[in-house]
């Protein structure tokens, strides 16, 4: 190939550009030459190709002998390309190089079989072509693949720092005079198309070495309540071969969600495992263990009541230490364990050091003035008189105290908040977030409270009867309630996404549940993303539940049933928030005809 300096080579060649039979002309940026193309007849620019193209017709052969672009052209009946000598013309261009060939487009390499999008047809040992210009010998050019970066070291040239710093992730390392790129497939099929740097043997390997990093074989194993007795698996990535997964027995393909479902037989799942180990996949595993199937992984209540006694001071533990002990083995729940010592201790530093078994039920009742007086819940000051009572009706019997005396605040009939059907609708399309809208979903279609939520593990979804069972609710309960379709559709996403391995909603660690304060968060957000003024809280979604069941009409003895009510009052305090019956009774005043033309102001 013969090169001169101050010359630019041109290469022409035959191509098929949009099922016609055109000559693609290449060569580097040169006003001189541009404007001696565009005098050719139906001159066009290819950005695909990178060059410019006309007809390959026998009068356009003879214009580019004489304008000097061409010395030797082909038959225009050759159906097959020839290689052909490029052209040195006069330029003030100083880079030299030479030409190197690619296959056609439109003729298959079989490089890329694996990833058929990335089909840049790189430079063979055997075969030429023409849609690649190359302005460098391979020795002028370095690329090296390293630590999933392309490392370039080239002479300067303008057009090739210009390309190079519109590719993703591309930066000039001053330190070692190179270009850096990220090692992407798509910066690999830029490059070839730019350099022509790399043979078959070449291209296909660093092909290879990228996908295999970038989009690694990842197979993933979960259980999922949709299928009991089954396990979803999926593969993806690089090289993923589904194959093996098809000559399982009693196997099934989901379209949808690109898984497959396979018999949850330990046999069958080790050689899934051992088969894609040995293939170079990374395995996700999410299938419970027969340690986590329980879900239960908190400490023993001894172990609580110890690190519970040690918030306390030394001179109150022997005291706190025998009340938790009654608690324990009346066997109360944890949170009302929980709750009834810190409010007793608030009792025993207010006796300032007074025994508690000393006490009389007159300096009971000043205390509980005390606490009322300030700004306290009145849910507290109740508790606070339950863990009073506890102490001494349970814990230590003394007969001259007169646990009756201990009066309890007088109850308020405060009407629950809730939201209309509009907010609660606007509440549930606010949150971007999947697991965080699966959440707001489960809330308000079963009327859970939060602890409820939090303790619910993959098993008590039961996909075929339509229900969420509820174990150990308020008063050591269980019920069930209803599961609704609009959330089997949410939870089948959030399945698929998240994986949840034992609990419905886990925490960040993957084996804990999700923590109250993250879900109260989530609700508050919503609310504010939705530009809901009122006052909310995950339980007022559990007031919605209710109220909106009333006014459909359902029966108050079912609602009572799904909410887990001990006593049909707390039910019908609902009855008082509900529109259904309201909207019925008309106002005595829609009775009488509006004949006083003094109620609407007289305009002047």
């Amino acid at each position: 190939m013969r090169t001169t300096e101050n010359h630019t080579i041109i290469q022409v060649k035959a191509i098929r550009h949009r099922h016609q039979a055109r000559l693609g002309i290449w060569f580097r940026y040169d006003a001189v030459l541009i404007a001696k193309v565009k005098t050719l007849p139906d001159a066009r620019w290819s950005a695909t190709l990178k060059c410019w193209h006309v007809p390959d017709a026998e009068e356009v052969h003879r214009l580019l002998r004489t304008l000097g672009l061409w010395h030797n052209p082909p038959s225009p009946s050759a159906t097959q390309e020839t290689a052909v000598e490029p052209v040195k013309t006069a330029s003030s261009n100083t880079h030299s190089g030479t030409t190197v060939g690619v296959q056609t487009p439109g003729v298959l390499s079989g490089i890329s079989s694996q990833k058929e999008e990335h089909s840049v047809p790189p430079q063979t040992d055997t075969e030429e072509a023409a849609d690649i210009p190359v302005y460098l010998k391979r020795g002028e050019l370095e690329i090296a693949l390293q630590a999933q970066r392309f490392i370039l070291a080239l002479p300067y040239h303008s057009g090739d720092v210009a390309f190079i710093k519109s590719l993703p992730g591309s930066w000039w390392n001053m330190n070692a005079k190179r270009w850096i790129v990220r090692a992407t497939a798509a910066n690999l099929d830029a490059l070839q198309i730019h350099f022509a740097h790399w043979n078959a043997a070449e291209y296909a390997r660093c092909m290879d070495l990228i996908l295999m990093t970038t989009e690694p074989m990842l197979l993933e194993m979960y259980q999922s309540p949709e299928r009991p007795g089954y396990v979803a698996v999926k593969l993806k990535g690089y090289r993923a071969d589904h194959e093996f997964l098809k000559n399982l027995p009693d196997r099934n393909y989901d379209e949808v969600f690109k898984r497959w479902w396979i018999p949850n037989d330990l046999r069958i799942l080790e050689r899934i495992r051992e088969h894609y180990a040995k293939a170079g996949a990374k395995i996700l595993d999410r299938i419970p263990s027969n340690r986590d199937e329980s879900g239960r992984t908190n400490p023993s209540l001894s172990e609580r009541q110890r690190l519970l006694l040690a918030k306390f001071p030394e001179k109150h533990r022997e005291v706190i230490r025998q009340y938790t002990d009654s608690l324990i083995r009346m066997r109360y729940s944890w949170n009302t364990l929980r709750q009834y010592t810190g409010a007793f201790f608030h009792y025993l530093r207010y006796l300032e050091g007074i025994s508690p078994e000393k006490a009389t039920s007159k300096m009971a009742n000043t205390y509980l003035a005390c606490l009322s007086s300030r700004k306290v819940s009145e849910a507290l000051v109740h508790t606070a008189v339950n863990s009073i009572k506890f102490y001494y009706d349970k814990v230590v019997f003394l007969p001259n105290f007169e646990i009756q005396e201990v009066q309890r605040p007088r109850k308020s009939h405060k009407l629950p908040h809730f939201l209309s059907v509009q907010e609660i609708d606007k509440l549930l399309r606010a949150s971007e977030n999947l697991k965080h809208t699966a959440i707001l979903y489960a809330l308000y279609s079963g009327g859970l409270r939060l602890g409820e939520l939090l303790t619910l593990e993959l098993k008590d979804i039961h996909w075929e009867r339509n229900q969420i069972m509820i174990r150990g609710a308020k008063g050591k309960k269980d019920r069930s309630v209803m599961l609704s379709q609009t959330l089997k559709e949410v939870l089948r996403h959030y399945f698929d996404q998240y994986q949840p391995r034992v609990w419905l909603f886990e925490g960040q660690d993957g084996t804990s549940p999700y923590s109250a304060r993250s879900v109260q968060q989530i609700v508050l957000r919503a609310a504010n993303k939705a530009g809901i003024q009122k006052r909310i809280s995950p339980h007022v979604l559990r007031h919605c539940f209710a109220t909106h069941l009333l006014d459909h009409g359902t029966d108050v003895r079912y609602i009572q049933e799904l909410l887990g009510h001990k006593d049909i009052k707390t039910t019908l305090i609902y009855t008082h928030v509900t529109t259904r019956s309201l909207s019925a009774i008309s106002s005595p005043l829609d009775q009488l005809p509006l004949e006083n033309p003094n109620w609407k102001k007289a305009k002047d």
